[in-house]
């Protein structure tokens, strides 16, 4: 699977900016395919391999922090939020509603990840449910990074006591989350 550089490119920041006292130790630990894809300009529009763009880095940046990685999967969420709210999207919260935002969840995650699919389910006034469907099975820990950034997105168009939960499901035929989203 394969992640766009903006998501990639947020992981290295995250590093930098909110644990620089761990960063070279963070960078050094990292596979050799990493420090390719690191070492040269992050290009916002190309796509990176999953795995070594954004996996690897996650689960070396938890172990690093003792954090769990579905914990640290989610604090990187929430911070590429805040980052792309600061930038691209910036214009777009300012005119943006929560409905506005759920009617183009599909097409925002889908800029993130290729060849995705998400649908929406189960839409309320005050809840929603997102269906998220052709990520493999072993890319799980991305689910936990989307949940963060839809929970900073919602709070930054105003929403109150925002609740998101995650869930990976495995059936017989495929591996699909559902995400879970509630606010006041």
């Amino acid at each position: 699977m394969e992640i766009k550089g903006t998501a990639v490119k947020s992981i290295f920041q995250y590093m930098e900016t909110k644990y620089p006292d761990y960063f070279k130790d963070w960078y050094s630990a990292l596979p050799v395919e990493s420090k390719e894809i690191f070492d040269n300009p992050v290009l916002a529009t190309k796509w990176y391999d999953m795995e070594f763009g954004a996996l690897i880095p996650m689960k070396l940046a938890a172990k690093l922090l003792r954090f769990e990685e579905q914990k640290m999967a989610w604090d990187m969420g929430v911070f590429s939020s805040v980052e792309a709210l600061k930038g691209i999207y910036k214009v777009f919260i300012r005119v943006a509603s929560t409905n506005f935002i759920i009617s183009r969840a599909g097409s925002i995650i889908a800029t993130y990840y290729k060849n995705t699919e998400v649908k929406t389910l189960d839409h309320t006034e005050n809840k929603v449910t997102l269906e998220l469907t052709k990520f493999n099975k072993n890319v799980n820990l991305i689910m936990y990074r989307i949940g963060g950034w839809i929970e900073n997105t919602f709070y930054a168009v105003g929403c109150k006591n925002v609740k998101v939960e995650v869930r990976n499901v495995e059936d017989t035929y495929e591996f699909k989350t559902f995400i879970f989203v509630s606010w006041d």
